[in-house]
């Protein structure tokens, strides 16, 4: 006799199926009740994501819970999607974008040892911007570590040149994808100058610090 169909498994209903995640967003809420999400909601659920992702204690350090709270305290819930948004509101075709990074790790070894974590995300990162608003990225960054910034930036797909030409590239035809890598003194007083020529000269539109250590302000302990 001929076996009988089998019946394929029934998935569960939405309600039965334990949530992945702790916290959902908007966009996540509108699918599980069988909506069609605006892309406000969607972009909502996405930037929750981020945020979550950014916030996760690899390091178990007990530090980056307390962080994200003061942070939300301040700023408002949903950093990811501030930041984005002010970027896109600040960020034109051929604007300076100012990216500070680079964060200098035993210089009594070698004044070239540095972390590795914030200049390929700072790198990633102008890339985004170039590509998604024409806008030319600037890397700020100590004296000793130009070269190795240069050679992530273009390891990115980025073109290093001079600022005067970065900026002159924005008007090109064809893409040239490219950015500008400055160096900034170590030492304080020669720095503050170094930042004033450069806020005169470039009038960056947006000013981005990705793992950049720096003073904190004297009410702050």
């Amino acid at each position: 006799m001929p076996e009988a169909p089998r019946r394929r498994g029934r998935a569960k209903p939405a309600a039965a199926r334990p949530d992945r995640h702790v916290a959902e967003g908007g966009g996540a809420a509108a699918r599980r009740q069988g909506e069609t999400p605006d892309g406000t909601a969607v972009l909502g659920w996405f930037a929750d994501a981020l945020d979550r992702l950014t916030t996760v204690d690899l390091g178990q350090r007990g530090v980056i819970s307390d962080l994200y709270r003061w942070a939300v305290a301040r700023q408002g819930p949903g950093l990811a999607l501030a930041a984005a948004t002010a970027l896109r509101d600040r960020v034109a075709p051929a604007a300076v974008v100012l990216i500070a990074t680079g964060w200098p790790d035993r210089p009594h070894v070698s004044p070239l040892v540095a972390e590795t974590d914030g200049p390929p995300g700072a790198a990633l990162l102008a890339r985004a911007l170039n590509v998604g608003f024409g806008s030319v990225p600037v890397f700020i960054v100590e004296d000793t570590l130009v070269a190795a910034m240069t050679a992530i930036a273009e390891a990115a797909g980025l073109r290093a040149l001079a600022p005067s030409e970065a900026i002159a590239a924005a008007a090109s035809r064809a893409p040239l994808h490219a950015c500008a890598v400055l160096p900034l003194s170590a030492e304080l007083d020669r720095a503050r100058d170094g930042a004033r020529r450069i806020f005169k000269s470039l009038a960056p539109a947006a000013v981005i610090a990705v793992e950049k250590g720096g003073s904190t302000a004297p009410d702050i302990s």
